[in-house]
């Protein structure tokens, strides 16, 4: 392990698969979650945490930026508990390897009126179609049901998509993969792309999105590390450098449904050397 510079105290490079990946420890103090929690989930994660004392899975953070990009409510639930620092999967934002996506919401009643004052227009069409629009920038936000949308087409800064958002369906909704198909009956939320350079320069300002706003994938995510929330204090460091170093990982592959959610990318779990 070796000091890192910005919110890292520690780090470790480990092998899976052929790819190297950089385990840290970051400061909670320097670090910056970009979308908001959700409080019925934050509840539940705060205390499964406390009542079998370990976190799980790292977040995934860039330790210069300081920017939490997976693990928003890891992050606030150790804030609760009194931990100092979190175990992350630490990245460069700005690499090619760094895809930025997102959560359409799906519902069966959504309030197709909240768009009309952004001066959304009905139109006739597929879901492929409802995606190209928004894809290509065509359209910023839009609701599509049963072969027809409304589209709001004029631009719409990253923020305003946000607000507009939870306008439309608030906390009510399943939050689905943009390529997700709905069933017939139900009615999917969708808006544009968001790039990285908005991410960074609205947690810049201060500000924040709503919540499940962005959907990263990365290269290859760690699971399952259970790492004893006792030890996340600077004074334990050197008893965490321990257990980290004891931690092999196994990959599961590509495609595969961890904890009741898919994951594009490459996951390995983690277990300890005996």
């Amino acid at each position: 392990m070796s000091d890192d510079p910005g919110s890292s105290v520690l780090s470790l490079r480990l092998a899976v698969c052929g790819r190297q990946v950089t385990l840290s420890l970051l400061r909670l103090s320097a670090l910056k979650a970009h979308e908001r929690t959700i409080p019925r989930l934050l509840a539940s994660l705060e205390r499964d945490i406390a009542e079998s004392g370990v976190l799980r899975d790292p977040i995934v953070a860039d330790a210069r930026l300081g920017l939490v990009i997976d693990g928003a409510h890891r992050l606030e639930a150790l804030r609760r508990l009194g931990a100092e620092v979190v175990p992350a999967v630490t990245v460069d934002y700005f690499s090619e390897e760094i895809e930025v996506k997102r959560w359409f919401r799906m519902a069966r009643f959504v309030d197709w009126g909240a768009l009309e004052c952004y001066g959304s227009m009905r139109e006739r069409m597929g879901y492929r179609e409802f995606l190209r629009e928004l894809d290509s920038g065509g359209a910023a936000i839009g609701i599509y049901s049963d072969g027809e949308a409304r589209l709001v087409r004029r631009g719409m800064n990253a923020m305003e998509i946000s607000r507009v958002l939870e306008e439309v369906c608030g906390m009510g909704a399943e939050y689905v993969p943009e390529h997700a198909s709905p069933p017939r009956g139900a009615a999917v939320v969708g808006y544009r792309s968001i790039s990285k350079g908005e991410v960074v320069e609205v947690v810049r300002r201060g500000g924040v999105f709503t919540h499940k706003f962005t959907r990263h994938v990365v290269p290859l995510r760690l699971l399952g590390l259970n790492v004893p929330i006792e030890l996340l204090r600077l004074d334990r460091l050197d008893e965490l450098r321990g257990f980290l170093s004891s931690l092999r990982l196994r990959s599961l592959g590509r495609g595969v449904v961890v904890g009741g959610r898919f994951y594009e990318e490459e996951v390995a779990v983690g277990y300890r050397a005996t």
